[in-house]
């Protein structure tokens, strides 16, 4: 009984760590990116030229936590200006973002 409860603490850990390099290739990587983008150009209404420049052009800021194969939570974060930015947060399938919510954030 007592080593049930080791193997169930240690599923429970390993499912919650962090998403190491390693299980998105650099061309999975990018495309994840590539759709977080469109998402954000299609799905922001009244998008300044500004703003379309720098998510096209930066490298979002990003945190995954990974539940199992490629499902994790998961943020972009592009921060505009000091004080606000566009963030796209899902829990899903990283590599299609289903159920992806994007939200701008005023600090």
């Amino acid at each position: 009984m007592k080593h049930t409860y080791w193997l169930i603490l240690i599923l429970i850990v390993s499912g919650c760590a962090s998403i190491d390099p390693a299980v998105l290739s650099e061309k999975e990587r990018l495309s994840v990116v590539g759709l977080a983008r469109e998402k954000v150009l299609l799905e922001i209404p009244d998008i300044s030229q500004e703003e379309i420049y720098f998510i096209k052009n930066e490298q979002p800021k990003s945190s995954y936590y990974k539940l199992s194969g490629h499902y994790a939570d998961y943020t972009f974060n592009w921060i505009i200006k000091d004080n606000q930015g566009i963030v796209v947060h899902v829990r899903g399938d990283i590599l299609t973002l289903e159920g992806a919510k994007i939200e701008r954030f005023y600090k």
